[in-house]
């Protein structure tokens, strides 16, 4: 099991289980034009994780060592900047949907307040702009938009 690509004429490795460092790779993984990637993984430790390959550089986005309580199943999403949107369970028991951006990770929505669950995956543009499906607490269920305006990226 592993994360491949192939041009018609051969199939490159980017990572695979049998490394012995991820026991499962989840879902799907997303690649950008410059050919970063990202993608929701199992560590053989057991933490799950969302995970940033980007020019052979294997980068930590978020996992359950701190304040996720689970990560997926579903696979991140990622602009061609970038940018990755995911949504996790927190350890304060809330669900939410977050967005990462150079070693930022930012909670964009969650169930504490006005949010009630969420559904599918969140998609990020190359602006920054997420939009993800939710139901509110009042029973209403949408899309919503999410606009990075840039110093939202500040904390992690």
């Amino acid at each position: 099991m592993g994360i491949f690509t192939g041009d018609g004429n051969s199939i490159n490795t980017i990572s695979e289980t049998s490394d012995n460092y991820f026991k499962s790779i989840y879902s799907h993984s997303d690649i950008s034009d410059n050919e970063s990637f990202c993608f929701y993984a199992e560590l053989q430790s057991g933490v799950q994780g969302i995970y940033f390959i980007d020019d052979g550089k294997l980068i930590t986005i978020a996992d359950t060592r701190e304040m996720f309580r689970s990560i997926g199943p579903l696979g991140p999403v990622m602009n061609e900047e970038g940018s990755v949107a995911f949504r996790a369970d927190l350890r304060s028991g809330e669900s939410g949907i977050f967005a990462w951006k150079k070693d930022s990770v930012i909670k964009i929505a969650d169930t504490k307040d006005q949010f009630k669950a969420f559904f599918g995956l969140p998609v990020i543009n190359s602006e920054g702009t997420v939009v993800f499906r939710a139901e509110l607490k009042n029973g209403n269920t949408d899309l919503y938009k999410w606009k990075c305006t840039g110093r939202d990226y500040g904390h992690r």
